[in-house]
């Protein structure tokens, strides 16, 4: 979310913890936050509030009134920084959810859950739904990813998956524990690196 001139986001750790990580202060993320409120009162509002960034890195605020309007504000360059609150010394104190060196598809993802989210249908077809001020529909994507179907399904063999990708192209998903009981809830579930998305197969830009 975006106050003044800064950027927040709520981390969901568990099902019984979460914290609210401020983005490292930069130009950069002052210009993004100063834009979203113009976007925010343009629509209504008198700033701050909620707003997501694609996986083109694309700056979307939704309307305050829930009738489907968004305004595309811009476009992030490079990194945004938050706060880690497990920091233990200068070297870790900033979390980058644009790095996934060293992770492979299965592996738990230690940061934060975020993304747009998308999904596999039950007979592996990826999708997003469109929700306008008096219908919805569903999207589908215009080539179908196999290596990325595959990953998803090496973590998640059966039925729909909800899946989320990231400002920098990452896809996260979760999966059950490995002790899973009857009665566990999604949010008892693993957030877990998928890998990447293939841009030339994937939708395309908002315009």
């Amino acid at each position: 979310m975006a106050l003044r001139d800064e950027i927040l986001v709520e981390w969901q750790i568990n099902s019984d913890t979460k914290a609210v990580l401020r983005a490292k202060k930069t130009a950069e993320t002052k210009k993004l936050a100063e834009a979203i409120n113009e976007a925010k009162r343009i629509t209504g509002s008198e700033g701050g509030g909620i707003f997501s960034i694609n996986e083109y890195g694309q700056v979307i605020v939704p309307s305050v009134d829930g009738d489907g309007r968004r305004i595309l504000v811009g476009k992030i360059e490079g990194p945004i920084l938050l706060q880690n609150p497990y920091s233990e010394s200068k070297n870790d104190k900033w979390i980058d959810i644009s790095d996934d060196s060293g992770l492979k598809c299965g592996d738990r993802w230690p940061f934060p859950y975020l993304g747009v989210v998308y999904r596999l249908s039950q007979n592996n077809q990826i999708y997003y739904k469109e929700d306008k001020e008096d219908e919805s529909r569903l999207i589908y994507a215009p080539v179908t990813d196999e290596q990325l179907v595959k990953k998803l399904r090496s973590i998640r063999p059966y039925g729909p998956v909800r899946f989320l990708v990231n400002p920098y192209g990452i896809v996260l998903t979760k999966k059950a524990p490995l002790h899973r009981l009857e009665g566990y809830e999604e949010g008892n579930w693993e957030p877990t690196y998928v890998g990447r998305i293939n841009y030339n197969k994937w939708f395309p830009k908002e315009e």
